[in-house]
């Protein structure tokens, strides 16, 4: 029952960030991170419609993915608490998957958003975007709604979503979730909790408003090149898996006369799924279909043996008893 509330929660958000980028990519010709910047203010009902979905895949409540990773979630610790050893076992490593899971979504969302929709434009497309027209911006927003209503009221629809479960399966119709055997998740109540719990810090500041100050940059003009990266924001992380990431790094510096020119720095982080196990089991499908595309002769008699051969194949599976 959870991974259907699941898969209706990541159609809806994920639905909405791909669309949202499409429109940022419309906007400003490029979907490169050091390239954007600033487009929360340029594109607010783009830009809070994808805060809307970066904030839903990340798990926040009261949001709709908070509320099918918490289904998850007790599943997966009923599982450890009713189950046997292994299954135990199994499941105590699924959950700290998805624990991890879950830490790194909120790291990735909190670099795109900072780095998209915050700061200030990095190239000229960023600085000359304008809003989306207004279908793509009612489509976005319908998509936000969605995320919205869905994690205040998931229950409305989780008795349905239930009932599509191969066994017998009932939930009641309620707004929040109500499962028998893993307590329950007041969803309308924590809404109400995080909006007045923001609206009293709204009132607590009043009308006092930061001071803009320049930034200083030791001295030098504060340029794009200066400001956060990609790169600069994921770095703490890729070095704490350097172990398992295994990037690859490559340094060249330049000198005249004992003083330092130029330095070059080039990184890269290979793909290591992809290398060790989609390419190879790729080269590996390609030699089979180029043995296999030999059966396809082009000439009647051949195909006319096939059918002879696999014919008396079966009779002699039959014989024996193989098949009935």
């Amino acid at each position: 029952m959870p991974h259907s509330l699941h898969t209706l929660n990541h159609a809806v958000f994920k639905a909405l960030l791909f669309l949202g980028a499409g429109a940022f990519e419309r906007a400003t010709g490029t979907l490169e991170l050091d390239r954007l910047g600033g487009l929360l203010r340029r594109m607010p009902w783009t830009g809070g419609a994808f805060l809307v979905g970066a904030a839903a895949i990340s798990g926040l409540p009261p949001l709709n993915g908070f509320a099918s990773e918490w289904l998850t979630l007790q599943a997966l610790l009923h599982v450890t608490a009713y189950g046997g050893v292994a299954t135990g076992l199994a499941a105590a490593v699924a959950l700290a998957a998805l624990a991890a899971t879950a830490a790194l979504a909120v790291y990735c969302f909190v670099k795109v958003v900072g780095l998209v929709l915050l700061g200030g434009p990095r190239a000229d497309g960023a600085e000359r975007a304008i809003e989306a027209a207004w279908p793509m911006r009612a489509a976005l927003a319908g998509l936000a709604v969605g995320c919205v209503v869905l994690g205040v009221a998931p229950g409305l629809l989780f008795g349905t979503l239930a009932a599509l479960a191969p066994w017998p399966a009932t939930a009641p119709t309620a707004a929040g979730l109500h499962v028998p055997g893993t307590g329950s998740l007041p969803t309308a109540g924590i809404a109400i909790a995080l909006v007045a719990l923001t609206a009293t810090f709204a009132l607590a500041r009043g009308r006092r408003r930061a001071v803009p100050a320049p930034t200083w940059a030791c001295g030098q003009l504060v340029e794009s090149a200066l400001r956060w990266t990609s790169a600069g924001f994921t770095k703490p992380l890729r070095l704490v898996l350097e172990s398992v990431l295994r990037p690859e790094r490559e340094i060249s510096i330049r000198t005249e006369a004992g003083v330092v020119q130029e330095v070059t720095y080039s990184g890269n982080v290979p793909h290591l799924i992809e290398e060790r196990i989609y390419a190879p089991a790729t080269r590996r499908s390609l030699e089979l279909a180029s043995h296999a595309r030999r059966l396809q002769s082009g000439h009647l008699s051949a195909y006319v043996a096939y059918l002879i051969i696999l014919v008396l194949a079966l009779l002699a599976a039959a014989r024996v008893g193989l098949i009935g």
